[in-house]
């Protein structure tokens, strides 16, 4: 071989030993490259994202919604125990036993109430109170003072004989009890019977007012309208108004109306509601009112020029910092030009007792005071008849927080034995009225928060919400089964707690954080966080495709 032909095999030699050494050199950069960018790619999918998707991520406690949502569905049973004390002994006991169990038939009403009754003797006690009793009125405390009757929400009825204390229709008296005299008959004692029983636990105002746990719409009815609804406390305002007083000078002693007057009232009721009294006086508070002078003897005013006409002077009523719904009672002393002022009612009836009440408001009281006689020194010192004031208050508060006699039952032929105070059937009413309604108003709330929770992803449900959810659900569950029992003290206290435990669940301000925070927000606030980490991994992939298929090849 030439020499120039050594020369030029030298030189391709090194050509290509120069080609490999490029190609090999390229090799490594483009694996060095993709390297990075798997790390890279890796380190996104596998910690970045995981790290954004923990740390951004609505705190949401599990809670049962199909619970919630079924609860409200629960057929809701009252068991009142009714004792039926035979004293007069010519009643047949299997006769009438047989009639009573007629009454307590299956029904298919979501509220349903069944009697459980228990037909007894008198207990020799019970005899001797009767022998030694002058009438009915004291047969009744003597009874009370046995301490049989302390079960809330039971039921005694005394069968007495036609010839004793005089009777001449059933009397219910001023605790758990009532009397009647025995029918000819069976049957007809049953009935009578039954329509005392249900008068004393007022079924059917009880039924008017029950709210559907279905949540099916009903039109408010009067009583409903009037009285405050569910509540665990209230707070009551007395006001005095006073319009003239550089003529009057009132004195009221609020005071000692409160302690001697509504004190035993409140006591007896602080196991269901617990009231705040405050008191005000208000001065150069006259109403615009243009009433009619009546056959010269006194100003007439209806109730509705009366409403209106105060309205302007509610907002100096003054206003408090409370979660309790409020009642105010105002005492209106009018101007001695109107006096005497009288309210009638829009059918021209006067009202003897010349006030009226607002719904869910409070009441109004128009108390006259006679001007002072010419010559004599200004202002003129008055003391107000509290206890006249308070008869009236007190009457207007008991119906205002739902107890009244004969809402909706027939009280024709029943005679009621009066107690200023309230008798223990009526504090059971309220009781049972008050479960009822805080009842409806808990499964209400915690079905409208199951598909508040269920419809909005992005409220942020916080251990404290969940507790409050969990134990508003133990408390109903227990309340509803005590209920079916008969226990109504301890089913009060379960329903109550619930209902209080549902009401701060629903209002909590956690609930709220997030609530306006839709997803296109979220992406306007994401997108350019990850869009600008996300393009260069995704123009690395082709690269990375092409690099793979290669090494592929060249395995092969």
């Amino acid at each position: 071989m030439s020499s120039n032909q050594e020369e030029s095999v030298q030189q391709n030699q090194i050509n290509l030993d120069d080609t490999l050494g490029d190609s090999s050199s390229s090799t490594v950069r483009d694996a060095g490259a993709v390297y990075a960018i798997c790390t890279f790619a890796l380190i996104f999918a596998f910690v970045g994202f995981p790290l954004w998707w923990k740390t951004t991520e609505v705190f949401r406690v599990p809670l049962p919604y199909q619970k919630m949502d079924s609860l409200p569905m629960q057929k809701v049973t009252h068991l009142i125990g009714v004792t039926v004390v035979l004293v007069d002994n010519s009643v047949e006991k299997s006769s009438l036993w047989e009639q009573l169990t007629l009454f307590n038939l299956k029904s298919s009403d979501q509220l349903e109430f069944k009697y459980h009754f228990n037909l007894r003797e008198p207990f020799p006690e019970e005899r001797r109170a009767i022998v030694e009793s002058s009438n009915l009125i004291d047969l009744d405390r003597r009874l009370h003072e046995l301490g049989l009757m302390k079960k809330i929400g039971s039921l005694w009825m005394y069968i007495l004989p036609t010839n004793m204390f005089d009777l001449k229709q059933p009397t219910v008296g001023s605790h758990r009890a009532a009397y009647l005299h025995s029918p000819s008959s069976a049957v007809s004692l049953s009935v009578e019977l039954m329509r005392v029983v249900s008068n004393m636990v007022e079924e059917k105002t009880l039924r008017k007012l029950f709210l559907p746990t279905s949540m099916s719409l009903k039109q408010p009815d009067k009583d409903t309208m009037r009285s405050t609804s569910a509540y665990t406390g209230l707070d009551v305002i007395f006001t005095l108004l006073s319009s003239q007083p550089e003529v009057y000078d009132i004195r009221w002693d609020i005071e000692r109306a409160v302690e001697e007057y509504l004190k035993p009232f409140l006591e007896f009721i602080s196991l269901i509601v617990n009231v705040d009294v405050k008191s005000q006086i208000l001065f150069m508070t006259p109403l615009n009112l243009q009433p009619k002078f009546l056959n010269e003897t006194e100003h007439i005013v209806s109730v509705d020029q009366l409403s209106l006409a105060f309205n302007p002077v509610e907002s100096k009523l003054g206003s408090h910092s409370s979660l309790n719904p409020t009642l105010n009672f105002v005492t209106y002393v009018p101007p001695k030009e109107v006096f005497p002022l009288q309210i009638y009612t829009e059918k021209g009836e006067r009202l003897t007792t010349n006030s009226f009440l607002s719904a869910r408001w409070g009441g109004f009281y128009v108390y006259n005071i006679p001007p002072p006689t010419e010559g004599s020194a200004l202002p003129s010192t008055v003391y107000l008849d509290v206890k006249q004031v308070m008869k009236v208050f007190l009457s207007q508060l008991k119906a205002l927080i739902g107890i009244h006699h004969c809402g909706d039952t027939d009280c024709s032929g029943l005679f009621f034995i009066q107690n200023y105070t309230c008798t223990d059937w009526e504090l059971d009413f309220l009781m049972r009225r008050q479960a009822q309604e805080q009842l409806a108003k808990a499964l209400g709330s915690l079905h409208s928060l199951a598909h508040l929770l269920e419809t909005i992803s992005n409220i942020v449900i916080t251990n404290v919400v969940g507790d409050k959810i969990y134990l508003a659900i133990d408390s109903l569950e227990k309340g509803i089964e005590l209920l079916k029992t008969g226990n109504l003290e301890e089913a009060f206290g379960f329903i109550k707690r619930a209902f209080v435990s549902s009401e701060e669940a629903f209002y909590h301000p956690s609930l709220l954080a997030l609530l306006y925070f839709p997803d296109d927000q979220k992406y306007a606030v994401y997108i350019p966080l990850f869009l600008p980490v996300s393009i260069p991994v995704i123009l690395s992939l082709p690269h990375l495709w092409r690099f793979l298929q290669v090494k592929t090849k060249k395995k092969h």
